[in-house]
């Protein structure tokens, strides 16, 4: 590779950095190699019971991306959760030339990222088997398949590509993104827009709101006449509101801990507010509990259920658990009267769908793919930055000089506007070819440097074979 400088060589330049003829170059003008990571779980490679208890919560987080920053020299960081995946995303700087063995490094880095996991999570079990570590272009696909709802237990959902934007701007918000995160989960946010207004994946999106409100569908004839109760207050409960609320159902409650948020959220549909202490001593009264928080720990226990169930008779309840970590004790499946589902009862059904929509994956994974190399074709251009900002940088100060000179002259030597703006290109011309002439001319010199020669073909995309017929 040859570099062009734009100075004379009278002028002291970053380009005297370089060996012309050896095409090394120094380290000032080639930015660190920066790696892209991703460790985490999903429902790929875990049960979601497991994968609940691997999520860090909000309260853990700060403590948990300090030591992550420190343990293996983090920069960048967004945490991705949702209710199948716990993912920590984050750059590194690497030393290319003291640490090749990649298979080797990355392996030393997967066995710290499981302990540092299990020393926040409070989970001992081996993870091996659960956990992952990709990184660069494995990162840059993982995401844009996510985002695009191809990676999501419902194929196509519309939830999780605001989960990805809310992770994004919770890290902004953190200070705890740069160029390359910001770029790959902006450029991720973009395909997951593209996908689903291009292809038929995102006509009938899904979500797990809509898939529960369908449950409720099958159990009951009609749900109009049923009271529901909803807990918590994401997006997922939002969706949840919008479904029932089209589907007429007169009666419905919506329970978090803070009164005021509740009430809040429930402005503009005919839903009652109430706390999680007046849900729990209500919770008799409900037809159907649906609940989605963010707790680690249990909101509904078994005993509370099973004394709410002796109330109402055992009369049919249908209780779904959308949330990670759980949010119902699991043992209620066996009480009589009680219809309880689970994240992991989805599974099945959803297979049926994704076998039917073949074609509308290829081409979703379609877009994926060839974004993830434009994301990386970005990469590989980060690499040069410094060397290339020299380069304009060199560009505008003889730019600079050049027209304060003329302009003098201009004024001195009463120019008219047509001959100082003829002076002014032709003087910025020479000065910013004339070392590259010199370069060619050296190369010239040096019969046989015919790959100098090449370079400033295509840098300056002109043929030149003619002047070189009888080499």
């Amino acid at each position: 590779m040859v570099l062009l400088c734009l100075t004379s060589q009278q002028e002291k330049s970053p380009c005297q950095n370089f060996r012309h003829n050896s095409g090394e170059r120094t380290h000032s003008t080639r930015t660190p190699m920066i790696n892209i990571y991703v460790f985490g779980a999903s429902h790929n490679t875990a049960p979601l019971s497991a994968v609940g208890q691997l999520i860090i919560g909000e309260e853990k987080r700060q403590q948990a991306s300090d030591e992550l920053k420190s343990l293996v020299g983090a920069e960048e960081l967004v945490w991705l959760s949702t209710c199948n995946r716990f993912e920590v995303y984050f750059t590194k700087k690497i030393d290319g030339d003291k640490d090749n063995n990649i298979k080797s490094r990355e392996a030393s880095l997967r066995e710290r990222l499981i302990e540092w996991l299990k020393r926040h999570s409070g989970v001992q079990k081996d993870l091996n088997n659960y956990c992952y570590l990709l990184s660069d272009r494995d990162v840059s696909t993982h995401l844009m398949r996510i985002s695009s709802g191809l990676d999501s237990l419902i194929l196509g959902e519309s939830q999780i590509l605001g989960q990805v934007r809310t992770a994004y701007e919770r890290a902004q918000k953190k200070k705890q993104t740069g160029a390359y995160l910001s770029r790959l989960f902006s450029h991720a946010i973009m395909v997951g827009k593209h996908v689903r207004s291009s292809t038929k994946l995102g006509r009938q999106p899904g979500s797990y709101a809509s898939l529960a409100s369908k449950l409720t569908l099958r159990l009951y004839r009609s749900i109009s006449d049923k009271k529901i109760l909803m807990i918590g207050g994401g997006e997922m409960i939002k969706l949840m509101m919008k479904h029932f609320s089209d589907k007429n159902v007169a009666d419905m409650s919506i329970a978090m801990r803070n009164l005021e948020k509740a009430a809040a959220l429930t402005q503009g549909y005919h839903v009652n507010a109430i706390s999680i202490e007046q849900a729990r001593a209500s919770l008799a009264d409900y037809d159907i509990v649906i609940s989605c928080t963010g707790s680690a720990r249990l909101i509904l226990n078994y005993n509370t259920i099973m004394q709410s169930m002796r109330k109402r008779k055992n009369r049919l309840t249908c209780m779904i658990d959308l949330a990670l970590p759980p949010d119902i004790a699991s043992e209620v499946r066996g009480i009589e009267g009680v219809y309880y589902y689970d994240l992991e009862h989805f599974s099945g059904w959803l297979e049926e769908k994704r076998g039917a929509q073949i074609r509308d994956i290829q081409e979703a994974e379609a877009i994926a793919q060839s974004q993830a190399d434009a994301y990386m074709q970005w990469i590989k251009t980060r690499k040069f930055i410094r060397l290339i900002q020299a380069i304009k940088q060199q560009a505008d100060e003889i730019q600079q000089k050049t027209v304060e000179e003329v302009a003098e002259n201009a004024k001195n030597k009463k120019w008219s506007s047509y001959f100082a703006l003829r002076k002014l290109g032709a003087e910025l011309s020479k000065k910013l070819t004339l070392p590259v002439v010199e370069r060619i001319n050296e190369a010239a010199v040096d019969e046989g440097d015919y790959e100098m020669l090449r370079a400033a073909e295509r840098l300056y995309n002109v043929d030149v074979s003619q002047y070189w017929q009888n080499k």
